[in-house]
């Protein structure tokens, strides 16, 4: 993700008759000086398999609970795309909301098949099974 996230949030897409839009959580106001004659960048992201926030719920990094439930096992196997690349030069893939898995051997731009080898309540290791990309 972009150094200058700003905050991360779910919401529904709603509209009318001329045109979509999302709202922004209250919670979100507290942490951000938003200026409504400004224009914002948006990234639109599918919600993945497994991923449980509700519509409105927070998730921005300053909000995202430590003790949050691992949302990966031991042995799961996923498809995922690296989409950084960590301190250590392991790569980084997401899975539900700021959930890390850390990958070693991949680069940016991989989409890979892993299988899940250790888990924490914030973050999870895995080894590549296929390199699919």
């Amino acid at each position: 993700m972009h150094s200058e996230l700003s905050c991360l949030f779910s919401s529904l897409v709603e509209a009318d008759d001329k045109s979509h839009f999302i709202m922004l959580p209250s919670q979100e106001l507290i942490s951000l000086d938003i200026d409504t004659d400004a224009t914002y960048r948006v990234l639109f992201l599918p919600k993945l398999p497994g991923e449980k926030s509700p519509p409105g719920e927070s998730l921005s990094p300053s909000i995202v609970s430590s003790t949050s439930d691992a949302l990966v096992a031991i042995g799961d196997i996923y498809e995922v795309l690296v989409e950084d690349i960590g301190n250590k030069g392991d790569g980084i893939a997401r899975i539900g909301p700021g959930y890390i898995i850390f990958i070693p051997k991949t680069d940016i731009g991989h989409k890979v098949k892993i299988k899940i080898n250790s888990v924490t309540n914030r973050c999870a290791f895995a080894e590549v099974i296929e390199y699919l990309v």
